[in-house]
């Protein structure tokens, strides 16, 4: 749940954020519970298996900051090689193209 609607959510430029989390309204906090609630199951499964692909990209798995595993080894079983240095990377990349093509 991101409740800034005016602010850019981590990695926007390349994580589907909107495929497996939701965007409330500060006002709309204190009905929380209420919105969440109001997700249909398979929505929520459907946000679950998109989340599968989304969270190897925000661990700093490859810099081995959380784990005594070799650099460049995961240490949730993924392979660390897609982990936030990449997406970090992708983001600067996607940013100089776009200044490129100005």
């Amino acid at each position: 749940v991101f409740s800034l609607a005016d602010e850019a959510r981590p990695f926007e430029e390349v994580v589907p954020w909107d495929s497996c989390s939701l965007r409330v309204h500060e006002t709309d906090l204190p009905r929380l519970h209420t919105i969440l609630a109001s997700i249909s199951r398979a929505q929520r499964a459907s946000m679950r298996r998109a989340m599968c692909g989304v969270w190897p990209a925000m661990l700093w798995t490859r810099l081995g900051f959380a784990s005594s595993r070799p650099r460049g080894e995961g240490y949730l079983g993924e392979s660390g090689r897609a982990d936030a240095l990449a997406t970090f990377m992708a983001v600067l990349r996607r940013r100089v193209e776009a200044d490129a093509s100005t």
